[in-house]
């Protein structure tokens, strides 16, 4: 089964703690993203540059962005704000208010994503992953782990238990709200503890489908040891917190009123006084000024895998996943964000129920594929916090 490994990432220094770990990508709106990036030039959010997070009129092409991520980069390494490097586990515990969950940081080896035994979910964007694909091979680094779940039994929980009753290795206090805390594990007797344990289950991808992807690429173009291994964080199953995305259909394929007809007919729609969160089986709208909810005629395991058939395909001839109309937003955002973008630009908003964490390991163990962006797990693995080489 999935074949953890010693990684060799480094860890960022204490004094460098509140300057250089990062929020995950799509934990935030591209405008947030472009505000932490114009306020802190040592935010990691500053190498992980993707174009939506500059301004229409200064969008670059892809080897322009990968210069100014690179030259972001060696600012940091020249400032050596990371520890020197040594082969090891960590164990890195997250925790936003009261919920908290532990993960077991290490490599793993690529084959076991390519054979299945690293199981995933979820479709991936090839133009998303290509352009990671080129990060991890011009940069030759990586900072944030793909995170996996693993099904959590007495052994590993045990083993992850003796680590975090010893004196962390680092904490960050409150960075964007996550209290993040790391142990360094660098015992081989209890390094193989720990394969031994995680050998004999599967993992699952919850974030990081494109980066695994991307990690491929990576090896297709640069082919060496490191190159054969990503960079993985797992966390077992019952700590996790699951949200969805929700989706903002642009205004240029939004007819409000003839919308709000065809919901009608097509799903039995009707108008709600105010936002309210959807159950399994129906979705919650927003367009013209009005809260509509929406009855699902076929539900599965996740109401997703339902949003292009029933919906998106019969209103908006929408259907594909990485069509320019729609765009996906965390479901760790408060409904109003999305609401918001509505009356002022126009378009639909939608919100989607998330699925449960059995339904999600169903899904993956059944080798179903989701559209991209189907699920959010939340609190996300910070950048910055470790940096491995790549090659």
């Amino acid at each position: 089964m999935v074949a953890i490994t010693a990684t060799t990432a480094a860890l960022v220094k204490p004094q460098w703690a509140d300057k250089v770990p990062s929020p995950a990508y799509d934990s935030m709106s591209a405008a947030d993203r472009r505000s932490i990036r114009l306020q802190n030039p040592w935010s990691f959010l500053n190498v992980t540059l993707s174009p939506e997070d500059l301004p229409d009129n200064q969008r670059k092409d892809s080897n322009e962005l990968i210069a100014q991520a690179m030259h972001a980069l060696n600012r940091i390494q020249q400032a050596q704000v990371y520890e020197t490097a040594t082969e090891c586990l960590y164990v890195y515990r997250l925790q936003r208010d009261d919920h908290v969950q532990t993960a077991i940081v290490a490599d793993i080896d690529l084959a076991d994503y390519q054979s299945g035994v690293v199981r995933i979910h979820e479709q991936v964007k090839a133009d998303r992953a290509e352009l990671l694909g080129r990060h991890l091979t011009e940069l030759g680094v990586t900072s944030s782990p793909i995170a996996l779940t693993y099904r959590r039994d007495e052994k590993s929980a045990a083993l992850v238990a003796a680590i975090t009753h010893q004196p962390p290795t680092l904490v960050i206090n409150a960075n964007f709200g996550v209290t993040q805390t790391v142990w360094q594990i660098t015992d081989s007797t209890v390094i193989r503890q720990f394969q031994t344990v995680l050998a004999a289950r599967p993992a699952y991808i919850i974030d990081g489908h494109h980066r695994a992807a991307a990690s491929v690429t990576a090896q297709s173009i640069r082919s060496t040891s490191q190159s054969d291994r990503f960079f993985a964080a797992l966390f077992p199953h019952d700590e996790l917190r699951l949200l969805g995305f929700n989706l903002w259909v642009q205004a240029g394929h939004v007819q409000p009123a003839q919308t709000i007809d065809q919901l009608q007919n097509l799903c039995n729609a009707k108008q709600i006084d105010q936002y309210s969160p959807p159950s399994k089986g129906e979705l919650i709208l927003y367009l013209n000024q009005q809260w509509l909810q929406v009855n699902l005629k076929k539900t599965t395991n996740t109401d997703a895998a339902e949003l292009f058939p029933q919906l998106l395909r019969p209103l908006f001839s929408i259907d594909r996943t990485n069509h320019p109309a729609i765009e996906n937003i965390a479901g760790n955002l408060p409904y109003q964000t999305l609401s918001d973008r509505v009356d002022q630009q126009g378009g639909c908003a939608i919100y989607v129920a998330p699925m449960t964490i059995d339904s999600f390991l169903t899904i993956a163990d059944s080798d179903d594929l989701l559209p991209p962006k189907s699920t959010y797990f939340t609190p996300k693995v910070q950048s910055g916090v470790f940096l491995r080489a790549v090659f």
